[in-house]
């Protein structure tokens, strides 16, 4: 929050000392939505590397944003319908991929 705070102040001085503070432009516009992400970002870095060793969030507790795998994701989805039609049609799964042998 505060690198957010910080890093939009600073964004919205620099964008109003490069276009003389005409809010009307287009050219301050451009120039905030560009700075901001970069020293919104800086900022937190600076934050991240100034803390302490051991005092940052670990583990779960860091609440990070997780993407799996698509092709796994809907793979493990599929499986039980997978299953289900193996059932349906009289073969298992597994006899359907290993056949026994005949005696």
């Amino acid at each position: 929050m505060l690198a957010g705070v910080a890093g939009i102040g600073l964004t919205i001085a620099t964008a109003g000392e490069l276009t003389d503070w005409d809010w009307s432009s287009f050219d301050m516009v451009l120039v905030a939505l560009g700075l901001g992400t970069v020293f919104t970002m800086a900022i937190e870095i600076s934050i991240d590397l100034g803390a302490p060793v051991g005092t940052l969030a670990q583990g779960e507790a860091t609440e990070l944003v997780t993407v799996r795998n698509p092709i796994q994701a809907a793979q493990t989805r599929i499986g039980p319908f997978r299953r289900q039609r193996g059932v349906m049609s009289g073969h298992s799964c597994e006899v359907a991929r290993h056949p026994k042998p005949k005696t």
